[in-house]
């Protein structure tokens, strides 16, 4: 039986002259890099590693705070030119459409015309 929030992995062993029985197998990975920042100076081989948990991954990434830098074409201008975008991550809802939208200075105008023509809609209503 699955629980939610957990992530199973399905197997068939196949046993020679038996039937196949079916595993599932709990998900579980490794990630090994340097989320420093440039902080670190040991080798990976050298530090501690963190054993990130549904309990504390918000704790972790805010320690971490991993971002990402991209140059994405700018679609809303269409103007053909490049906009330079930076993504930070602390918490896991950071990684939500919405919340990734409020990062970038264009979404989040949109957002904010979206949010008052609801509120006005919502106003009319009434």
């Amino acid at each position: 039986m699955k629980s939610p929030g957990r992530a199973l992995i399905s197997n068939y062993l196949f046993i020679p002259a038996a039937r196949k029985k079916k595993v599932e197998l709990p998900l579980k990975l490794l990630t090994i890099g340097d989320f420093s920042h440039g902080k670190e100076n040991r080798p990976l081989s050298e530090r501690e590693k963190i054993n990130v948990n549904k309990n504390n991954f918000n704790s972790v990434l805010s320690e971490f705070s991993p971002e990402v830098n991209l140059s994405v074409p700018n679609t809303l201008a269409g103007n053909g030119e490049e906009e330079n975008v930076r993504l930070r991550f602390t918490d896991i809802k950071d990684f939500e459409p919405e919340q990734v939208a409020r990062q970038i200075p264009q979404l989040r105008a949109m957002l904010a015309m979206r949010n008052l023509l609801r509120d006005s809609q919502i106003q009319s209503a009434r």
